[in-house]
């Protein structure tokens, strides 16, 4: 066995070692370890790694149990991942991975509505009207907050709408300070004019909100009254966060947490899955859950959506 004591190289909290170089008339070996405390940040490499068991290594199955010979199957495990590559690269040419690492990184964008408000608990439509958090909408928060971080997500950047329930949301959730929280008018809600504070029940007793129900019922027959935020306004305008906010920031920043409200969300996520204005509502979304974007090579994605974790 050959040891190298210092890192081939150390892209931000990655570092790669080469633990032994093995010699065969057929090819040569190079047999790596990866260790990180961000197993996000790894992604950019796996995908140039095809795992090579080779028995006579010293590296035994007892360090991957679940490891069958032979395999072609990548295994991953936290606080290491372990893998072995097949190449006929030379320690000259490992000191190209840097560059096939930053090319392959992947940016990750969390997406989440606000904790509870008392408002939300009587199905009242809150808009912009500025309300707050209550009791149990800062336990979701805090216990989503700690749910991340107990599976190693944290975040390098958060933007939050600058009504007040999205901000506390934002801060309790990332355990950053509201100072610090990027406040962005174009993750504000949709505004509904006379709507704000209405309950269903109670609109349809109010001349001048007939046909306001479209919004949710009917997306493309919806006309914004006086007061109101349009489709094609909100549309517009969480398409210019993730083009000129989100997308220059892709060699920056890798954890990137966004906290917004129902209706914006919708929209927010509209950009990436290409849904029809028809399907606006076809996800729900609690509070607190949580969404999943990346960015990579150029190309948004939407990994999973609705997830909760407390």
């Amino acid at each position: 066995m050959t040891f190298i004591s210092t890192p081939i190289f150390s892209p931000s909290s990655v570092r790669i070692f080469l633990i032994s170089s093995i010699e065969t008339s057929a090819e040569s070996r190079l047999t790596i370890i990866i260790i990180t405390n961000l197993p996000e940040r790894i992604d950019c490499v796996m995908s140039e790694i095809l795992i090579l068991w080779d028995e006579s290594s010293a590296l035994t199955p007892a360090i991957m149990p679940t490891l069958s010979l032979p395999t072609t199957v990548i295994i991953a495990f936290m606080p290491s991942i372990l893998v072995k590559w097949r190449s006929a690269f030379n320690k000259t040419a490992i000191s190209a991975l840097p560059s096939m690492c930053y090319n392959h990184r992947i940016m990750k964008i969390y997406i989440t509505r606000h904790g509870q408000t008392d408002w939300n608990t009587k199905w009242k439509l809150q808009g912009r009207t500025d309300t707050e958090l209550n009791d149990f909408g800062r336990e979701q928060a805090r216990k989503t907050g700690e749910g991340l971080r107990r599976t190693g997500i944290r975040f390098d950047r958060v933007y939050s709408s600058p009504l007040k329930r999205a901000l506390e949301t934002a801060a309790i959730m990332s355990d950053f300070a509201q100072e610090a929280v990027m406040k962005d008018d174009r993750l504000i809600e949709l505004s509904f004019g006379q709507a704000e504070g209405t309950t269903g029940e109670e609109r349809k007793s109010i001349p001048e909100l007939s046909g306001f129900d479209n919004f949710f019922t009917d997306p493309e027959k919806y006309v914004a009254k006086e007061g109101a935020e349009s489709f094609e306004s909100v549309l517009a305008r969480t398409a210019d966060f993730w083009e000129n906010e989100i997308r220059p920031l892709e060699k920056e920043v890798s954890n990137i947490l966004v906290v917004t409200h129902g209706g914006t969300l919708q929209s927010l996520l509209l950009h990436i899955d290409h849904r029809e204005l028809r399907d606006y509502w076809k996800v729900r979304f609690p509070n607190c859950s949580m969404n999943l974007v990346s960015l990579k090579n150029g190309s948004f994605k939407l990994e999973w959506n609705s997830r909760l974790f407390y």
